[in-house]
C-alpha cells in the first residue's frame, strides 16, 4: 500500500482527476485506487514526480521504458515526453530495433519517428544487431514502414541538393 494525498493527485494527473470525480464518496476517508503498474518502486518514483515534477536521470535509465508506458496510462504527458526524449538520447545501433518495436507497440508516436529517422540513417549497422530478426520477425509491417521512410528520406535529401 502507498499512500498519497488525494488532492494533489486530482490537481497533478489526469488519470487521478477522472478517477475521484467518478467516484462518488472518493474525498471521504482512506481510498484504495488501482495503477497500471506492476512495479512499486517504479509507482514510487511515479509519484514523486506529480508531486515535484522533477524526475532523475538515475531513474529513467532504470525504468525509461515502463515510466513511458506508466506516464502514458496515467496521462502525464510533460513525463511520456520527457521519457521518450531521454530513451531517444540513449538510441544506438544495439538498442534501436527494440525500441521502434516497444514505440511501435506501444504508440509512442515521436519516440517511434525518431527510432525510423536513425534506423533509416543507420540501416547497416542496425541490421548486423541481434535485434533486428526480431524486428522482422514480431513487426513485419514496420519493415515496410522503415523501408518508406527511408527511401522518403532519400528522395528528400536528393530534392533538396538539387535546388
Amino acid at each position: 500500500t502507498i499512500k498519497a494525498h488525494k488532492n494533489i493527485l486530482a490537481a497533478r494527473c489526469p488519470f487521478f482527476s477522472s478517477y475521484f470525480s467518478s467516484h462518488p464518496g472518493a474525498g471521504l476517508g482512506p481510498l484504495a485506487v488501482s495503477v497500471p503498474c506492476s512495479s512499486p518502486p517504479l509507482l514510487l518514483v511515479v509519484l514523486s514526480y506529480i508531486y515535484t515534477e522533477r524526475i532523475s536521470e538515475a531513474s529513467l535509465s532504470l525504468h525509461g521504458r515502463a515510466m513511458l508506458s506508466l506516464a502514458s496510462s496515467l496521462s502525464l504527458v510533460r513525463l511520456a515526453r520527457i521519457c521518450e526524449s531521454y530513451l531517444l538520447s540513449k538510441l544506438d545501433v544495439r538498442n534501436a530495433a527494440s525500441l521502434l518495436i516497444f514505440s511501435h507497440e506501444s504508440g509512442h508516436s515521436m519516440l517511434k519517428e525518431g527510432c525510423l529517422q536513425f534506423v533509416s540513417s543507420n540501416a547497416d549497422e542496425v541490421m548486423e544487431s541481434r535485434e533486428w530478426s526480431s524486428l522482422v520477425d514480431r513487426a513485419p509491417d514496420l519493415v515496410a514502414e522503415l523501408f518508406a521512410s527511408a527511401t522518403g528520406a532519400r528522395k528528400r535529401a536528393r530534392s533538396n541538393s538539387l535546388h
